[in-house]
């Protein structure tokens, strides 16, 4: 999970919300427009899992952040832009156990949002390409409500890191100075000319950061 900005929302999400419509009521060309907004603003990555999501629905699911539904359910903000995300498919139609992200979570309600500005700092990502918490609620939304620590997720973030570290050392030999990984650091956060970040970039961003700090 990374930090998402939110950005302007499409045009036609503030005309159905201004027509009193359910999210149901949206029709299909508005939602693939906000689609494509969500995959925009988050470098096209799952806004959970940081899988890559391409902006049509075979690949992404608008996610609601507060249920729409549920015991927790807050239908109000069903049409806000504020409450919407863009969720790989988290292997839909899976056993429960191998679901991810909104197809796991369905109408849960998690205490950690990706649009919290300091969503990151609760986050802990290890060698080994598991994803933990210190506190224990979130730690509970990682593992048990989006399950981010399923095998394949984690064994991609592993390899993930592995590779990284592979090619930084191959870049620049020996021990790296804050000079070279400030480089890294900001290559890694500017998307690509077509948007793209790269898929699980926060495990690198967060390594990376980790190094700093020992190197202070």
């Amino acid at each position: 999970m990374r930090h998402i900005t939110k950005r302007p929302e499409p045009t036609c999400l503030s005309t159905w919300r201004a027509a009193g419509a359910t999210f149901d009521d949206v029709d299909g060309p508005c939602k693939q427009d906000m689609r494509v907004h969500l995959a925009q603003e988050q470098g096209y990555l799952c806004c959970y899992c940081m899988e890559r999501v391409e902006a049509d629905d075979a690949h992404m699911k608008i996610e609601h952040w507060a249920p729409q539904h549920g015991p927790s359910g807050q239908p109000a903000l069903a049409l806000r832009w504020t409450n919407l995300l863009g969720a790989c498919l988290g292997n839909q139609g899976a056993p429960p156990g191998r679901q991810h992200c909104d197809t796991r979570k369905r109408d849960q309600r998690i205490t950690v949002s990706p649009l919290d500005q300091g969503c990151t700092s609760k986050i802990r990502y290890r060698a080994t390409g598991e994803v933990d918490s210190d506190h224990a609620e979130i730690r509970k939304d990682l593992n048990e409500v989006l399950n981010l620590n399923a095998e394949h997720l984690r064994k991609a973030r592993e390899a993930t890191l592995a590779a990284f570290v592979k090619a930084m050392g191959k870049k620049h030999p020996g021990v790296w100075s804050k000079k070279q990984m400030d480089t890294e650091l900001a290559e890694l956060l500017r998307p690509a000319s077509n948007g793209r970040l790269p898929p699980f970039v926060q495990v690198v961003v967060e390594f990376l950061r980790k190094r700093q700090a020992r190197a202070a």
